[in-house]
């Protein structure tokens, strides 16, 4: 069988062969030289590649346990985020006040009584997260 009828689809290991083939068929010759280097660029390309993951991971490990110390204390236990009043207001009170009116412009009575519940548990939130502010007690 010629090499030419050979029904195997480029990959890497004849990727070289398709490349001088096609050159070839451009009237281009390769040299000696520029055939060795078509050869070695995955393998180069590979070698660049493990050598970039090794020194990051060799890098993040480092700094890790330098940052760290052998007597480092432990850090202090973070604190919980806590919404203010004005970011309740917005995000849950405001937009189910909303809901709420639009319910019953529509005479949804149903949904009114939904958004009610919700707007009472949103107040409930406030007043866990803000108990009193200005000595005003947010708690029901």
């Amino acid at each position: 069988m010629d090499e030419h009828d050979s029904n195997t689809e480029p990959n890497a290991s004849n990727s070289f062969e398709v490349t001088r083939r096609a050159c070839e068929a451009a009237g281009a010759h390769m040299s000696r030289a520029e055939t060795a280097l078509i050869r070695r660029r995955p393998i180069g390309f590979a070698g660049i590649m493990i050598a970039i993951a090794t020194v990051l991971a060799i890098g993040l490990s480092t700094s890790r346990s330098v940052a760290a110390g052998p007597d480092a204390a432990p850090s202090p236990p973070a604190t919980e985020y806590v919404p203010s009043i004005s970011d309740l207001m917005i995000a849950t009170i405001q937009p189910r006040h909303e809901r709420l009116w639009r319910a019953e412009q529509d005479g949804n009575w149903e949904f009114a009584a939904y958004e009610l519940g919700n707007l009472h548990g949103a107040f409930d939130r406030l007043g866990h997260a803000h108990p009193v502010e200005h000595d005003v007690s947010f708690r029901t």
